[in-house]
């Protein structure tokens, strides 16, 4: 009897964890919309990653996108040539399923605009390094990054942090437009296309990167 309240109290804290695990995936916000997929970690960290581009092996787009069925959870898109991509979200992994897709094709590709306010606060991070603030002059280089890894993330002035988890193989490239006068940041990531297995997942979080 002298154990009772204690077991009684395991339920409740098995659904306080459950409900805790549940606000940390709702901490992600994925929606699909005419331009892409909108990311976001709060008000401030909300970022528009273009849908799949479809590339050949020099990165030029093979295809473009000719119509975009939206949904809830996700969107069928269809390319030129009959090419298609089924796109299903569920919390913080993005699915895209390709079918009919040119034999040129070689990489799936998406980017995104990041604020130019990023750069009072802002720090980006790839291919495993520590986080690094987004430049308030302009740098040297404008390409801040570039080089291959399965995952990067945003940490925008709050704290607030989008970590992506892309497929092995990858490419990803973080650019700062000021070299061509456009006060803007840029990150853009490509992965190899298997027809064996033509589907790429990524998974999103609000953790930083490992």
């Amino acid at each position: 009897m002298k154990n009772l309240p204690r077991l009684l109290r395991l339920p409740a804290l098995a659904l306080v964890a459950a409900a805790l695990s549940l606000a940390a995936r709702a901490a992600v916000h994925i929606e699909p919309t005419e331009t892409g997929l909108l990311i976001q970690n709060g008000e401030q960290l909300k970022l528009t990653f273009s849908y799949p581009r479809l590339m050949s092996a020099d990165s030029k787009e093979v295809v473009k996108i000719v119509e975009r069925r939206l949904s809830p959870r996700g969107a069928e898109l269809i390319y030129e040539q009959g090419a298609r991509a089924t796109i299903e979200i569920d919390g913080g992994l993005i699915e895209c399923r390709f079918a009919d897709v040119p034999a040129d094709v070689k990489l799936v590709g998406s980017s995104a605009q990041i604020p130019f306010s990023f750069a009072t606060g802002g720090r980006w991070q790839a291919g495993g390094g520590e986080p690094q603030p987004f430049p308030e002059s302009q740098p040297a280089k404008a390409h801040l990054y570039q080089g291959g890894g399965n995952e990067f993330a945003i940490h925008d002035l709050a704290g607030k942090v989008l970590r992506f988890t892309i497929p092995d193989y990858s490419y990803i490239q973080f650019t700062d437009n000021r070299e061509w006068n456009w006060k803007i940041f840029t990150v853009r990531h490509h992965s190899p296309y298997n027809r064996d297995n033509p589907v790429i997942r990524i998974r999103v979080s609000d953790t930083a990167s490992r």
